[in-house]
């Protein structure tokens, strides 16, 4: 006989993992920076079984922040879960489980968009971003965002890191040849639907569950 022994540390450090996806994106956009559409296909390792209770949520979720918090009137998303001999996957601690990765691949697709560009990477994120004006937005994946305004969110955090002039810092690293480090700079931005059940995914994958109740009181 065998008997496994393990504190909650090492049940924590040792056992089940998130995030392992295998994920290729695409933007098609206009010269001057405007996305158009969104392509993205995505494996998402599950591991031997999964470990939360609403296995579809986790690479289902996928859908409700790979657009990001940006006016894309296109977009394609393929998420396959596979199992694999690993520990079991999706538990919330190790991760979102979703959010991660999703705002990881649109993120990175934005900045790659506005180097190849020659776009202020905050600026690209300026002319993207979903109006004041046009919530409650539906994503093109038939999601609805009720309320937000972006634009001013992100300029308040610009300014109060004073990003213009960290722009001048790093440049004049960059063009010291002496230079001990380099600096990079990081903007990102997420939108997240919380708060939702498991019905919208039922709905994603042609299954009807919890699409009504009956409420009675006494």
């Amino acid at each position: 006989p065998v008997k496994w022994i393990e504190s909650r540390a090492e049940n924590l450090t040792t056992t089940a993992f998130a995030r392992d996806y295998w994920m290729t994106g695409e933007l098609a956009a206009t010269k001057d920076g405007i996305i158009k559409a969104l392509r993205v296909k995505v494996t998402a390792d599950h591991g031997a079984f999964d470990a939360c209770a609403d296995p579809t949520k986790w690479p289902a979720g996928m859908f409700h922040v790979c657009t990001g918090s940006y006016a894309i009137p296109n977009a394609f998303v393929s998420v396959d879960g596979v199992y694999t001999n690993k520990f079991p996957g999706g538990v919330s601690y190790r991760c979102s489980f979703r959010v991660t990765e999703a705002v990881y691949l649109i993120e990175r697709m934005v900045d790659v968009l506005a180097q190849k560009l020659g776009i202020d990477k905050a600026e690209i994120r300026f002319r993207n971003f979903v109006r004041k004006e046009q919530f409650p937005y539906t994503t093109p994946l038939g999601l609805e965002y009720d309320s937000g305004d972006y634009e001013p969110a992100l300029r308040k955090a610009l300014a109060a890191m004073d990003y213009q002039g960290l722009r001048a810092e790093q440049a004049k690293r960059r063009a010291d040849p002496n230079a001990e480090t380099l600096m990079g700079i990081g903007i990102v931005t997420f939108t997240e639907i919380v708060g939702a059940g498991p019905s919208k995914m039922c709905d994603i994958l042609g299954v009807g569950m919890f699409d009504s109740c009956e409420i009675r009181v006494h």
